[in-house]
């Protein structure tokens, strides 16, 4: 079993990974990221507080 890992690659190696996607392929993954960013914009909005906490002053 091998672990993951991140390495450096080349700008040759970049450019060859992003260069043999057709237009469609990029458009279609452009739009999925696109579409998991806003959901999670919207998941994230539900758990943060919408203003300051104001607190019921007792008597």
């Amino acid at each position: 079993m091998t672990k993951s890992s991140f390495e450096a690659i080349s700008l040759q190696e970049c450019c060859l990974v992003t260069g043999g996607v057709d237009k469609s392929a990029q458009s279609a993954l452009y739009y999925i990221g696109y579409a998991i960013g806003f959901l999670v914009k919207c998941i994230v909005g539900l758990f943060t507080p919408k203003g300051p906490a104001v607190e019921a002053e007792t008597l």
